[in-house]
């Protein structure tokens, strides 16, 4: 027979267990929402909003991508004329081959495209926490067949847990997203049979997990919550406003031309320059002018 107190012990631990499966399964609802918004709600509406404005947005990709080139060669041509730096044909090339190389080994691959940052705090401390934070990509089979063994219909028929989770967990084996698959790792193989001993630790270490996972469940709500504030799930209710897409798009227009104003102005200080004769008589002069011109064209417009 049990005691009193044995009975209320067991009784606390039973709660416990109780309230860290809530914790979990609501754990893996929010990786489920953030599927959701990735997989779902952004294709369509990114699609949606390049229908209307893609060309425009990818006119002013193109001329950022132009002007930004301009600013970082004036730039470093400031740099090399306050140095007191005798400026050649030489030192022009250079330059230009070496902004030109930098750009292009940093250029997205398409030239517009909203994007929706992973819920990477999450993944870094469940990593932590599951101690699994220094392996290798070598792993990633490891835990791929893990959950497919788990989940699979094959295995046990189509559950729910396959039919919530199956896609994000194929997308994350695809795109080698091992830190991903050590989520579902944790919060679908892992061997409960940890907490149901009957030991004094056992209630410190179910409080503990608990209360970890309370602070990924309210972090990643709040996270979800500014995600759908930001673009493009703030455009859902205007994409089909006939009058705020008349406004967004003079909006575009304004700020596409406002850039090929700023190209047009560094063009014309670059070409200058690059036509400058830089004598050591005049240097001086023409120094203080080149600064002038781009430091008020530039630098006074951020």
């Amino acid at each position: 027979m049990f005691n009193d107190s044995q009975i209320s012990q067991n009784t606390s631990l039973e709660k416990l267990r109780h309230e860290l499966k809530e914790c979990r399964k609501k754990l893996l609802d929010i990786m489920s929402q953030w599927n959701h918004i990735n997989n779902e709600i952004q294709p369509r509406l990114v699609f949606e909003y390049n229908n209307l404005f893609g060309h425009i947005e990818d006119e002013i990709f193109n001329n950022n991508s132009v002007n930004t080139k301009l600013e970082r060669k004036l730039e470093l041509l400031s740099i090399k004329v306050s140095r007191g730096e005798k400026i050649t044909k030489k030192t022009i090339e250079i330059i230009e081959r070496l902004v030109e190389k930098d750009t292009s080994d940093t250029s997205p691959l398409s030239n517009f495209r909203f994007t929706l940052s992973p819920s990477q705090d999450i993944i870094d401390r469940l990593s932590s926490i599951n101690g699994l934070n220094k392996e290798t990509d070598g792993n990633l089979s490891f835990y791929y067949r893990a959950v497919v063994k788990k989940l699979h219909p094959d295995m046990e028929g189509h559950t729910d847990l396959f039919k919530l989770y199956w896609d994000s967990i194929v997308s994350a084996y695809k795109s080698k997203d091992l830190n991903k698959l050590k989520i579902f790792y944790k919060l679908i193989c892992e061997d409960e049979s940890i907490y149901l001993e009957l030991d004094e630790d056992s209630q410190i270490k179910l409080q503990k997990e608990i209360f970890d996972l309370r602070m990924h469940i309210q972090a990643e709500t709040r996270k979800i919550k500014r995600t759908v504030e930001e673009e493009p799930f703030c455009y859902a209710d205007h994409l089909n406003d006939q009058s705020w897409i008349i406004k967004r798009r003079r909006h575009l227009k304004e700020k596409l031309v406002n850039i090929q104003v700023q190209i047009s102005q560094n063009k014309r200080i670059f070409t200058s320059f690059k036509n400058s004769n830089f004598s050591e008589a005049n240097q001086d002069d023409n120094t203080t002018q080149f600064q002038s011109n781009f430091y008020d064209n530039t630098y006074s417009r951020r």
